[in-house]
């Protein structure tokens, strides 16, 4: 959805500076004072300069207003000695003996301090998967029916409209209860975000998945 709005932009950038250009060379073309430029091709001179200069103003103006507005947040899942790839959807076992397993995500995001802090990483688990709690001040937290909360905001040092870029690795340890059967299911990372549809149409975010496994036989 970014890469499309960023399109969006660049089409009505030019277009607009194409307008507007116009609308300037009919009250005043600088290069109506070039002795040395011929007439006949003045007005296209000074329309391929305004259309330059115009569209550098936008391109600055646009940028600055984009970093304050625009998001990006990627997430890994990755297993222990697994090289972080978003590409990669690594298989995760439960230990039979104990009954835990860790899968590890790595999370990095840029953008506003203010926005990042407003959106949150779900990872939502089977019923039969329990999720041990961290810390008081953890950026985990566990949410309702065996929901994984990640929070960036605890990750921000500040929460101004300054740009932050942040990077870690979170570690999740999970508890099976009884379990009679072999089972295998995907789990997946989810944004939510405070601003509803708006803040995911201007967050740029990525993310793979993994595989958690029981076999009753071993891994």
């Amino acid at each position: 959805m970014i890469i499309f709005i960023k399109k969006f932009i660049n089409v009505f950038k030019h277009i607009a500076s194409v307008i507007l250009a116009i609308i300037l060379l009919n009250f005043f073309n600088l290069f109506n004072y070039a002795s040395f430029i011929p007439k006949s091709i003045r007005f296209e001179t000074g329309l391929t300069a305004y259309v330059t200069v115009l569209e550098s103003i936008f391109t600055i103006t646009i940028d600055k207003i984009s970093n304050k507005l625009l998001t990006e947040i990627h997430c890994i899942f990755y297993g222990y000695g697994n090289e972080k790839d978003i590409s990669n959807t690594p298989d995760v076992y439960f230990n039979n003996e104990l009954g835990i397993c860790e899968i590890r995500l790595n999370l990095e995001a840029k953008g506003s301090a203010r926005i990042l802090s407003q959106n949150q990483i779900k990872i939502s688990f089977p019923d039969w998967v329990d999720i041990q709690s961290g810390h008081k001040n953890s950026v985990l937290s566990i949410g309702n029916n065996h929901d994984c909360i990640v929070s960036i905001e605890k990750l921000l040092p500040y929460k101004s409209n300054r740009e932050e870029k942040i990077s870690t690795d979170i570690k999740i340890a999970l508890i099976k209860s009884e379990v009679d059967e072999d089972r295998v299911i995907n789990v997946q990372a989810e944004l939510v975000t405070k601003k509803g549809i708006i803040g995911k149409v201007m967050c740029k975010y990525t993310s793979n998945s993994f595989r958690l496994i029981n076999r009753l036989g071993g891994s």
